[in-house]
């Protein structure tokens, strides 16, 4: 059988659907030695339950070395490869996800759950074919495997493979995969075929699903606007907003689509979209931030201290003015803004960061450190590690664990330019030995202070929070050396 054809008779999403979760298997090696009167294989899942603690206590990086102790001595351990990949995947370690499925697949030939995770890492590091022999030989074993599926469409349709990724398409519909995430992708093929009637029911379609739809919704949107359909997209998404059953996202992405035209609706009928229906909410909630992205971030000031009577009626569009005064450095605005933040039960983590960046910008910490913890104790968001951040300034030597974590469990890939050189300096405390852990020599923690600080140098002069913090961890790491290079280095980092 081809390549070819043992692709299209073979993926959700990375904004995929999540991997099927497999169940702890037990060891397959029998070269364990017992411990007391324990099987070698009980000894083994005992082990896993250990590293599993670790990382539940102190964050996966110590886990991982320990876990992986224990593969030298067990390499067919499935069911901690399994553990490993998860890590990694979280950890956004592509390197040690490509070699923990790489085993798992090897392990569990069979399995189109670890045949679809490998297939995953595969593409991430940018082994293209043997990606797709890893989708279709899982989609051969699970049919049903909308993962495996959708993965291999996508790297096939980016090879303008259209025909193969039609019969991928064709497939999924036939073991009953539906819903958003396959319209998104058929909006795309349509729009790459010139079928432009398709494209837009498939974009019609995505408006009037429930649930997160923001992949489909941007997918079938920047396919139809390439394909130079602009005002197609927007008469989609206008009819989409008069309707009550419009999905939310709908109303952000509109939002998006009018800045960008320059077609914004006045104040009054951005107050009466607000309370027409969460789309409209949705719609208004996001017009900061599209204002700001469009290079009009003074518009989104004014706009925001302009209607700041109805806007504060909303905790969402509380959240929406408060994230724009922080954001554009406005931080005592933002902090008269957000003065009422305990009495909002409906506050979002997310909102509380923008509090805490400005009252640490302002020096008020006892405060910022009320809402941050205030703000774990909510739903998570993507700021929950955001809000650690800050937290593992504070008291170092009482929360040696919370330092631990934020240095070795926080990946920093998606953080932003100024949380990544706060994460640095957290990262230069705790590799200098503050509260007790193991210590580097001077030097090396030097090295990386200084490199943390030469990547945001140019924005570290509009950021007091950020200068202030940057002396205090200067001063914690000289505390644990001696000699008089620590201390003629601190001199140097008061001059910012």
């Amino acid at each position: 059988m081809s390549r070819t054809e043992s692709i299209t008779n073979a993926y959700a999403v990375s904004e995929h659907q999540p991997l099927p979760v497999n169940q702890p298997q037990q060891c397959e090696s029998q070269d364990l030695r017992p411990a007391g009167e324990l099987a070698p294989e009980q000894f083994a899942e005992l082990k896993l339950l250990e590293a599993q603690t670790l990382a539940d206590e102190a964050g996966p990086g110590t886990a991982i070395d320990t876990l992986r102790a224990t593969l030298r001595e067990i390499p067919d351990f499935a069911a901690a490869w399994q553990q490993l990949a998860d890590w990694y995947r979280m950890l956004n370690d592509g390197v040690g996800l490509l070699e923990a499925t790489r085993h798992l697949a090897r392990l569990r030939p069979d399995d189109a759950a670890a045949l679809a995770a490998h297939g995953e890492a595969l593409a991430k590091s940018g082994d293209r074919a043997l990606a797709e022999q890893h989708f279709a030989l899982a989609l051969q074993l699970d049919g049903t495997s909308t993962f495996s599926g959708f993965w291999l469409f996508d790297l096939l349709f980016a090879e303008q493979r259209f025909s193969d990724a039609d019969h991928i398409l064709s497939r999924l519909r036939q073991h009953g995969a539906d819903g958003p995430f396959l319209f998104g992708r058929e909006a795309q093929l349509a729009a790459a075929s010139d079928d432009k009637a398709a494209a837009n029911e498939k974009l019609t379609a995505i408006c009037r699903c429930k649930g997160d739809v923001r992949w489909p919704l941007h997918a079938a949107v920047q396919a139809l606007r390439k394909a130079g359909w602009r005002f197609d997209v927007r008469d989609v998404l206008e009819s989409a907003m008069q309707r009550p059953d419009v999905n939310p996202e709908v109303g952000s992405l509109w939002m998006r689509v009018a800045v960008a035209d320059g077609s914004l609706p006045t104040d009054a009928e951005l107050r009466e979209l607000a309370s027409r229906h969460a789309a409209g909410l949705q719609a208004v909630a996001t017009l900061g931030e599209a204002l700001r992205e469009a290079g009009h971030a003074a518009s989104a000031v004014a706009f925001v201290l302009r209607n700041q009577h109805w806007l504060r009626g909303s905790t969402t569009l509380w959240g929406m003015g408060g994230y724009v005064l922080a954001t554009e450095l406005r931080y005592r605005e933002a902090i008269a803004w957000m003065t009422d933040w305990r009495g909002r039960s409906d506050a979002a983590a997310w909102m509380l960061f923008n509090l805490v960046e400005a009252l640490r910008a302002t020096g008020d910490d006892a405060t910022a450190r009320q809402a941050g913890e205030q703000a774990l104790t909510l739903p998570p968001d993507h700021t929950h590690d955001l809000h650690r951040v800050w937290l593992a300034f504070d008291r170092p030597f009482e929360q040696p664990e919370l330092l631990e974590y934020v240095a070795t469990a926080i990946s920093t890939e998606s953080l932003s330019e100024g949380s990544k050189f706060l994460h640095g300096l957290v990262s230069a405390m705790f590799e200098a030995g503050v509260a007790g852990h193991r210590q580097l020599p001077f030097a090396d923690v030097r090295s990386s202070v200084d490199a943390a600080i030469e990547k945001y140098r140019s924005q570290l002069r509009r950021e007091p929070g950020h200068r202030r913090f940057l002396h205090k961890a200067v001063r914690q790491i000289v505390a644990c050396y001696d000699g008089w290079a620590p201390k003629l280095w601190r001199l140097s980092k008061s001059l910012y």
